[in-house]
């Protein structure tokens, strides 16, 4: 059983290779920029700062919460000797 879902998985992952070699694929995806471009009239350069305030408000809570559930996950492991309640 085990072994007929890892053949499944290599002809996926080995599909999925194909395809992705093949010259059609590069230019249909187009210019991958991560980020807003810059405005050029006060309305878009204002939307850019909103856009980049919120997203650095998302990185800091991101941040805290991660922090949060590693610290968490550190200290109340198995190992460190706690009891599920």
């Amino acid at each position: 059983m085990v072994s007929q879902k890892l053949r499944r998985i290599a002809k996926a992952v080995t599909a999925l290779a194909a395809v992705s070699s093949f010259g059609w694929a590069g230019p249909a995806l187009a210019d991958w920029a991560l980020n807003m471009p810059k405005g050029v009239t006060p309305i878009s350069q204002e939307a850019y700062a909103q856009h980049m305030l919120m997203l650095w408000w998302c990185v800091g809570i991101g941040v805290v919460v991660f922090g949060a559930m590693g610290y968490s996950i550190l200290r109340h492991r198995k190992a460190a000797g706690f009891k599920a309640a």
